[in-house]
């Protein structure tokens, strides 16, 4: 066991387990998150560490197609629910968090559809390939890919 289990019925958790290719979009994520990481704070994240774990599929988990991303906004944002388009759902949601808490960008320019919402075209979500796509690091530790 890598960690103690936590969120297990939380949304975006069961929404992971649905598939593999939901799994695989999660764990492109989840490396994508590493880079930015390294990025801004030029330090490598331990959670990376993980990372030759979590390139096999778990057993529990079907293989099956990408499923509509679940948006988990709370009972108090369910008007953003956006199904054709999550991103900007999402985008609109983090907007609402401006009063809450203090959102910084190091290292890249505020977002555009953060400053400037008008300026923003809908955006449109992309299937992930059949093997990961991020790093070499995925490929290699996948051998291939088990997806």
């Amino acid at each position: 066991m890598l960690y103690k289990v936590a969120h297990l019925n939380h949304p975006c958790t069961v929404w992971t387990r649905t598939s593999n290719l939901n799994y695989q979009w999660h764990l492109i994520h989840f490396v994508a998150l590493v880079d930015e990481y390294k990025f801004r704070y030029g330090k490598y994240h331990k959670t990376m560490d993980l990372l030759p774990h979590l390139v096999k599929l778990p057993k529990n988990i079907e293989k099956g197609p990408l499923t509509p991303f679940v948006q988990a906004f709370g009972e108090q944002n369910q008007h953003l629910l956006n199904d054709s388009d999550p991103i900007q759902a999402y985008r609109e949601f983090y907007k609402t968090k401006k009063e809450s808490f203090e959102m910084k960008w190091s290292k890249r320019p505020v977002p555009l559809w953060f400053k400037d919402p008008v300026a923003v075209k809908p955006t449109k979500v992309k299937k992930p390939r059949k093997a990961p796509v991020k790093t070499q690091v995925v490929e290699e530790i996948s051998d291939g890919g088990t997806f």
